[in-house]
């Protein structure tokens, strides 16, 4: 099949794109911009585009798929129309894709990405190569974040910020990570959130697995709805610590600390095992389990100075990466707030979440994404407001400015992360290089 894909570099679009790569299928795409995964996707033999044109659809095009970012004023949505090519959206697309699979789906306002990582892992496990999987982020273990393997199960990562994961109706088990207020832009309140969670669970032909927080913001749901927890819940593990949990005699010990991780294996496991999978299979899984780009991802750690790069975009999910990765050592944040409604949403939580921790702060402007600044505060907003409260804060007017700032403050020891959904990582991942080429800190 030939498939064009408008928007393909983003981390779910490129996954997609691997996948149909993978089964045979014949793939294009375009993007604005040259990154990592349409790098990697050409290498495979993908034909991209930068920017957007009507002459990107390739001569007979069967379907093109489309993010939600994208609508009838792009060029490429156009002239599929013109030509009568099915547009269709990546939920929808995805949801397709995957009925043939005993499909664990994972959807939660965050650790969606990590559940779903755990879980392929615990596939890979069970099922090799064979094992299927999609997931929000590069899997440590095999370079990827898309694969279709013969196996009869799949691990996939649905997406609640455009209600796309409505699309996903049936599977092996669904996992519900936890419900916080998430994607402001797409849903005015709180009450329309769980309300598409409700939706969810209420369509869903299938188990459902839910924290024990989300479980409780849920209306009762039958028989269907199993209520996973650390310490409350129908399925609670007989002990746990901060990098492992024990059911009967058997620990699962795991190379990721902190409560959250520990939750999030534990919701694999428990999906997986009360589905029929083997548990000593899964334990063996989530122990192999390495990580997954830019969750708490270790970019360098040399001469006593540990760099640090995490997707974490609200403030509940920086609060557990911090509280996961404590360190003795004087510690410098790099802050990227993402998207202007969001960050006017969450500001004073923003605020508590900052005004005790680190010893340095270094905050970028807003990363709009397709948002524009409307009467929201900025990046230079939050410097002055934090600093009320305490020292060491700084503000960066671009990426350039935020690597010489931090490549300044940095001493050894020193742990560095850096948090958001844009491109101020590219900073830390400069600031890494220069850790592990150079020979001794500070230059």
């Amino acid at each position: 099949m030939i498939i064009h894909f408008i928007g393909i570099g983003g981390i779910g679009m490129s996954a997609l794109a691997e996948i149909c790569l993978e089964r045979g299928d014949r793939v294009s795409g375009s993007d604005l911009k040259e990154n990592d995964r349409t790098r990697a996707l050409q290498q495979r033999g993908a034909s991209l585009f930068y920017g957007h044109s009507r002459d990107h659809i390739p001569g007979k095009c069967q379907k093109v798929i489309f993010t939600s970012a994208v609508g009838p004023d792009n060029p490429e949505w156009d002239e599929a129309l013109k030509k009568e090519i099915p547009l269709i959206s990546r939920g929808a697309f995805l949801a397709d894709l995957f009925k043939e699979k005993e499909v664990y789906g994972v959807v939660g306002s965050h650790g969606k990405t990590t559940t779903a990582s755990f879980t392929a892992s615990a596939l890979l496990a069970l099922e090799g190569e064979k094992a299927s999987y999609y997931i929000g982020g590069i899997l440590s273990q095999t370079g990827l974040n898309g694969h279709w393997g013969e196996g009869r199960r799949a691990s996939v990562e649905l997406d609640e910020s455009d209600g796309s994961f409505l699309s996903f109706q049936k599977g092996e088990a669904a996992l519900i990570t936890n419900i916080e207020l998430e994607h402001v832009d797409n849903y005015r309140n709180e009450e329309r959130y769980r309300e598409a969670f409700q939706e969810f669970v209420e369509n869903f032909r299938g188990p459902v697995f839910a924290g024990e927080e989300a479980a409780g913001k849920l209306k009762k749901a039958g028989n269907g709805l199993v209520t996973v927890g650390l310490k409350r819940g129908r399925i609670r593990p007989d002990e746990w610590g901060d990098d492992y949990f024990r059911i009967g005699k058997r620990t699962c010990h795991l190379k990721k600390r902190g409560a959250h991780n520990v939750f999030d294996a534990f919701l694999a496991y428990a999906a997986l095992s009360e589905t029929g999978c083997d548990p000593d299979k899964v334990f063996q899984g989530l122990e192999m389990y390495e990580g997954t780009g830019r969750r708490m991802e270790l970019l360098a750690r040399k001469g006593g100075i540990a760099v640090y790069d995490d997707y974490g975009h609200h403030p509940t999910e920086i609060e557990a990466a911090l509280r996961g990765e404590e360190s003795k050592a004087p510690t410098m944040i790099l802050f990227q707030p993402h998207r202007y409604t969001r960050f006017k949403m969450f500001y004073r939580r923003f605020l508590e979440v900052f005004r005790n921790r680190g010893d340095f702060i270094v905050v970028l402007p807003v990363y709009g994404a397709s948002e524009k600044k409307v009467n929201s505060p900025d990046g230079m907003d939050f410097v002055n407001d934090l600093s009320s409260f305490r020292s060491g804060v700084f503000y960066a007017g671009g990426v350039d400015e935020a690597y010489h700032l931090m490549r300044s403050l940095l001493s050894s020891p020193m742990t560095v992360i850096s948090f958001g959904a844009g491109d101020g990582n590219l900073a830390v991942r400069r600031l890494a290089r220069d850790v592990r080429e150079e020979e001794s800190w500070p230059m």
